[in-house]
């Protein structure tokens, strides 16, 4: 009963997610880099071992739909954060990305910039698009929807991110962008702000 509330406590539930977000995007971050010094082909085996899980994420999230449990919501979330985790894992690993790979030119015009941009990860935004499309679909009717809302939060949030790294911000850090993403970087501009940051603040804030 004792670790039942625990589970249920929203300061315990909010910590978790912080954590294990974290913890997991600390987790690719490292396999990308380590990639990076392993060779060529040590991007694509990443994506291909992680396979596994994907598999789960897609597993679990079937079995939540009807579990209104407070283990069953842990459960949603973390696969949904398996699925998402695979899925960026896939993209900082070039494997998934989108058709443009060149550098963006220093002159190009705002529109040439932004069809340049979505060019370089259109295939990534479609797959993410398309299975939270699927996961809408799935999730009809069904008594535990934590796993779409989490998946639907990370979507939105990411797309956030990436149109206030298009319009600029103060700061940016490519260093840690992996080796197969390095012409992302001429896509960034730095800026002090830009009309998409305080609208995206608010909006995530609900």
């Amino acid at each position: 009963m004792s670790n039942l509330l625990t589970m249920t406590n929203p300061w315990i539930a909010a910590l978790s997610a912080i954590f294990l977000w974290w913890f997991s995007t600390g987790i690719i971050l490292w396999r990308v880099r380590r990639a990076d010094n392993e060779g060529h082909d040590a991007h694509l085996w990443s994506v291909l071992l992680g396979l596994p899980l994907l598999l789960a994420g897609i597993v679990g999230l079937m079995e939540t739909l009807n579990d209104t449990s407070a283990v069953g919501a842990y459960l949603a979330f973390l696969s949904a954060l398996a699925v998402w985790g695979w899925v960026e894992l896939a993209f900082l690993s070039g494997v998934i990305t989108g058709p443009n790979t060149s550098v963006c030119p220093a002159g190009a015009t705002l529109p040439d910039r932004f069809l340049r941009a979505i060019g370089t990860i259109l295939w990534h935004e479609v797959l993410l698009i398309a299975l939270l499309a699927a996961l809408v679909i799935l999730s009809q009717d069904a008594a535990n929807i934590f796993g779409l809302w989490t998946f639907a939060i990370l979507f939105f949030a990411r797309i956030s991110a990436k149109l206030n790294l298009f319009f600029g911000v103060p700061r940016i850090h490519t260093e840690f962008l992996p080796r197969p993403l390095a012409h992302l970087a001429s896509h960034f501009r730095r800026a002090p702000m830009n009309w998409v940051f305080p609208l995206s603040v608010t909006a995530l804030s609900y």
